[in-house]
């Protein structure tokens, strides 16, 4: 499958000439699915953040759909600015999904359209921004309900593929809702102006553990520096290189507006290893944990469940949640543990997943698990511990939410237990984020621990 991905440049507007242009060259390559970032610039932009007919969004998307010769993916948003009658096209056209969306609230979405849609091809389907937005379907009384329809993937090219946006390539529970249907793909639409390492890592990881490709692109905005990306990996987790370019490249500027064609039959892929293992010491050393005593914590914990445990220290709980082998690569398993419901009667709660192996192979560490240890860490506010024979790490997010390996201290690592909070850190009211969404996201891990 040939796929485009357009870091496109949002300094300016694009006018209908300078889309042509566009469009006449992808349609030339003979391209499979053209994506665009999310919040998206096209001269029909009136209809994907101003209109308030989702029929003519959807003609909209498959008139662009046309031009370009092939599948779009295009961003847009749509909300409380406008009247909840005039939804009423969408309710008719698609209500089994649009049963699930509150009306009155402001929803980021992404919409792909097939204008050459042929037997069991998807003609349109949309998704839903889950987190960093105004309004979630998290929010949703009914969302357990309608989490299929959330996440009902795409077919095209007898290949299945997801669609994500920006953040929610964070938080491991919304690709594993389509990696548990067995999807081929996951495409990720960002705003932009991202820290590289840490997307590499969360898309990445992605791949890896829904053993799927996955896809992100994402739009520019004023900076001092070209910090939009592109990223694309095997289901192996190796970096696949762009195939071409539409338009030429001579420095790292000439990336921004440019678009990426990648074929999913023809890879020149490169398999980066996390090989910088220098840990720091923290400043802040709350905990301080003997690996090789860990069954002794253990015994001396409260057990909350099976694979949980919880240990009372200078009034925090530490929350410990076992993994062994290949567990630490499956969301529904942590996830399940660290939001088990017989947690929430203790307060002051930190978390540390234990990732247990009998044997780790030096090669698989350096080359899939780490990136996994480090993006678990990253995603839920925790402290990881690997242990394997012969070889043990520790990991803690950092308060800029990248990753840190912790250095050992005298077969010690000491933790900072602000750095630890897990998920009551993430479902807090704050910007783009409302403490009641957990609600719905515990209903998406029942949903894909199944």
């Amino acid at each position: 499958m040939k796929i485009a991905l357009y870091l496109q440049d949002n300094r300016k507007d694009i006018d209908k000439e300078e889309f042509n242009k566009i469009t006449s060259s992808v349609k030339k390559e003979k391209i499979d699915l053209f994506v665009f970032p999310e919040f998206s610039k096209t001269p029909f932009d009136d209809k994907f953040y101003e209109n308030i007919d989702w029929k003519t969004i959807e003609t909209t998307a498959l008139e662009i759909s046309n031009l370009f010769g092939c599948a779009i993916i295009i961003g847009g948003e749509i909300g409380s600015s406008h009247q909840k009658h005039e939804y009423k096209h969408y309710v008719n056209a698609k209500n089994e999904l649009n049963k699930s969306l509150s009306l009155g609230d402001k929803y980021i979405y992404s919409y792909y359209a097939n204008a050459y849609a042929k037997g069991n091809e998807t003609l349109t389907e949309i998704y839903f921004k889950h987190t960093m937005a105004e309004s979630s379907p998290l929010g949703l009384k009914n969302y357990k309900e309608s989490i299929d329809k959330f996440f009902s993937p795409i077919t095209l090219k007898n290949k299945k593929i997801g669609m994500t946006i920006c953040y929610d390539c964070n938080h491991s529970a919304f690709s594993r809702a389509y990696g548990k249907q067995n999807i081929d793909m996951i495409i990720n639409s960002t705003g932009g102006n991202v820290v590289f390492d840490k997307w590499y890592k969360y898309n990445k990881v992605r791949a890896l553990e829904n053993e799927c490709f996955n896809f992100c692109t994402m739009g520019y905005k004023n900076a001092k520096r070209p910090n939009s990306y592109i990223y694309a990996f095997t289901p192996k987790g190796e970096e696949i290189k762009w195939n071409k370019t539409i338009f030429p490249i001579n420095d790292k500027w000439d990336e921004i507006g440019n678009i990426f064609v990648f074929d999913t039959e023809s890879l020149d892929v490169t398999y980066k290893k996390d090989t910088n293992q220098k840990g720091t010491i923290n400043k802040n050393q709350d905990l301080s944990i003997n690996p090789n005593e860990i069954e002794l914590l253990l015994k001396s914990s409260l057990k909350i469940d099976e694979n949980l445990y919880l240990n009372e220290f200078n009034g925090f709980n530490i929350v410990l949640c076992i993994l062994n082998d290949y567990e630490i690569c499956k969301p529904e398993i942590y996830l399940k543990l660290m939001y088990n419901k017989k947690l929430k009667r203790f307060k002051n709660k930190k978390y540390i997943l234990i990732s247990k192996w009998d044997k780790l192979d030096k090669e698989l560490y350096e080359s899939v698990i780490s990136d996994i240890l480090r993006v678990r860490a990253m995603e839920n506010y925790c402290g990881v511990i690997l242990i394997s024979k012969g070889l043990e790490k520790c990991y803690q997010t950092t308060k800029t939410k990248s990753s840190q390996l912790v250095k050992k201290q005298k077969n010690r690592y000491n933790l900072d237990l602000q750095r630890m909070t897990g998920p009551e850190v993430i479902w807090k009211n704050k910007s783009g984020m409302k403490k009641s969404w957990r609600k719905g996201f515990e209903k998406l891990i029942e949903h894909i621990s199944i």
